[in-house]
């Protein structure tokens, strides 16, 4: 969760800059406005954004699955008064409570920083590539004050004889995986709904929000609308 801040922010700071370029070599008038440089770019563009979220899911499930229960246990033992259960239901929901004021606001933010002509735009990718630069220290200087506040978590796992290389194997893991997620009762289900949020149909889909802002509808349209849910 720690490195994960810088690896998430340093990602947004280059995404926004190779936003940048990209709207430097693309000339949207053109009648063939990719280029082999901004075909290249957007392809870098993507998987930095990938990268990103599959951090930032990782540092989320760690967290949430991790590092809470640790806490409890740590607080608990502490003070044996603390009921376990209503401990983590509260930390659980304070942190569900900021992540949804960050998904409500954030794209109220973009969409004014955004509103506007093509200098508003560039203004805007800079003003949120220079925002994660210098939020990166501060986050991970919250995320190491909780580390260092429970001794719990310096705990490291001990390896158990079952955790054998072949055991450890990456493609093992994924087989045994998805071997138990396919005979999960819900499997027909979470498939469908997995297929369902590569579509347009998704909420918030990217090809949704692209397609709009290809209608001329605004940006701070689109940011009042993703921020209403």
């Amino acid at each position: 969760a720690k490195i994960g801040s810088f690896v998430q922010n340093g990602g947004i700071a280059i995404s926004m800059l190779l936003l940048y370029a990209l709207d430097v070599l693309t000339d949207s008038r053109s009648r063939h406005p990719w280029t082999f440089g901004s075909v290249l770019l957007f392809g870098i563009f993507l998987i930095v954004g990938v990268t990103g979220d599959v951090i930032s899911s990782v540092a989320t499930i760690n967290v949430e699955k991790n590092w809470v229960m640790i806490i409890v246990e740590d607080m608990c033992a502490s003070d044996p008064t603390i009921n376990p259960v209503e401990l983590q239901t509260h930390l659980n929901s304070i942190m569900r409570r900021v992540d949804l004021t960050a998904k409500m606001t954030s794209p109220l933010v973009i969409g004014l920083l955004l509103t506007g002509g093509r200098g508003t735009v560039v203004r805007g990718l800079l003003a949120v590539g220079g925002w994660s630069i210098l939020t990166a220290w501060p986050v991970y200087a919250l995320w190491r004050g909780v580390y260092d506040t429970y001794p719990g978590l310096r705990v490291k796992p001990v390896p158990t004889s079952a955790d054998t290389p072949a055991k450890n194997n990456v493609l093992a893991v994924l087989w045994r995986s998805w071997k138990m997620y396919s005979r999960d009762p819900v499997f027909l289900a979470s498939l469908s709904f997995c297929f369902l949020h590569f579509t347009v149909l998704s909420d918030h889909h990217p090809l949704t929000t692209a397609f709009l802002a290809e209608e001329n509808m605004s940006a701070l349209a689109l940011g009042i609308a993703r921020a209403a849910g």
